[in-house]
């Protein structure tokens, strides 16, 4: 793989500093409701945007494209079939929500059941995000920017790319994350 200009790494760093600076800009102060839940301001264009922009990460794309190469295009039919469930969910399950006052899964299961439910639901739920999601999608990004940057290690590249959407995510909430999304799923 070739390696990138000067111009190539300075458009790179700008769009990197661009992402991080537009993020920050959007982010919502205050209180918990506004860094959990962007103050409630979101409008749909930018919920589907930044859906449709988490959904599509670096393991996506070269999982997806591998298993499809394997085993042909059946692969994709898990992404076909989520836009049906999340239009089923917006449809029969997102009114109740709304109208409980509820925002969470395990928010959801403490009022069903008990408090350790929703304790046991988040700890399932953050293990699975921080130990196959994130870091299937880090390394499998890292995979990709290493064939550009070959001398640099990888534990480096994924601590970059951690710090990066960590910078913006840890400070401003779900609105700096998803206003992030909304830019990159443009581009």
């Amino acid at each position: 793989m070739g390696t990138l200009s000067s111009i190539d790494l300075i458009v790179l760093v700008l769009y990197i500093l661009f992402i991080i600076w537009w993020a920050l800009r959007h982010r919502k102060g205050g209180s918990s409701d506004d860094y959990f839940l962007a103050g409630r301001n979101l409008t749909w264009p930018m919920v589907g945007l930044s859906l449709f922009a988490a959904s599509v990460s670096s393991s996506t794309l070269i999982g997806n494209s591998g298993e499809g190469f394997i085993s042909g295009i059946a692969v994709f039919n898990y992404n076909w079939i989520s836009v049906l469930v999340m239009v089923f969910f917006a449809v029969f399950f997102l009114p109740f929500y709304i109208r409980s006052g509820i925002f969470t899964m395990p928010e959801f299961l403490e009022r069903r059941f008990d408090g350790r439910s929703r304790i046991y639901f988040s700890f399932i739920t953050i293990i699975g995000n921080v130990f196959l999601d994130a870091s299937a999608a880090l390394y499998t990004g890292a995979l990709i920017i290493k064939l550009i940057f070959p001398s640099v290690d990888m534990l480096w590249i994924i601590i970059g790319m951690a710090a990066v959407a960590g910078s913006y995510t840890i400070i401003g909430g779900l609105s700096s994350a998803i206003n992030a999304d909304v830019i990159q799923a443009a581009v």
